[in-house]
This record gives structure tokens, C-alpha cells and sequence, in this order.
């Protein structure tokens, strides 16, 4: 397991963890100043959970819940 942090271009900060080359647990990206700007959860490269999106003043702009891989609700609203 290893630990990542990236940069992107629009200095968003991205944080997660690797095991076996895959994506596992929680990935973050924090805005430049510091703000959440949303939080995904993984499964060995599968997304799971509820994956949030915030705007940069904190308000919740999007939400949606996996379930085996799939999605299965955005913002609250089945799919």
C-alpha cells in the first residue's frame, strides 16, 4: 500500500492510496485554498460508496452512490 498526492493543473490537490498499482479507500481533492472539493471512495479501482462533489463555498453540488461499480442514485434521485 502507498500513499499518493498529486497536483493538478488547476491546483486542486489530489490525495489517495494505492495497493497493487489500484485505487483503494478515499481519494480527496482540496481546492488551492484548502477547501474540500470532493471525496470518492475505491475498491480496488472500483468506485463504491457515495462519491461527493462540493463547489468552492462548500455547498454540495453532486452526489452519487455506487453500488457494485455501478451508479445507482445521483443527487438522491435513482438512475
Amino acid at each position: 500500500m502507498s500513499s499518493y498526492t498529486l497536483t493538478r493543473s488547476d491546483g486542486c490537490v489530489v490525495t489517495g492510496t494505492l495497493v497493487d498499482g489500484k485505487v483503494d479507500g478515499a481519494v480527496t481533492v482540496k481546492y488551492p485554498d484548502g477547501n474540500t472539493e470532493s471525496v470518492k471512495y475505491y475498491s480496488m479501482n472500483v468506485p463504491v460508496g457515495v462519491h461527493t462533489t462540493w463547489d468552492e463555498s462548500g455547498t454540495a453540488t453532486l452526489t452519487v452512490k455506487y453500488e457494485d461499480g455501478k451508479a445507482v442514485e445521483v443527487n438522491g434521485k435513482p438512475i
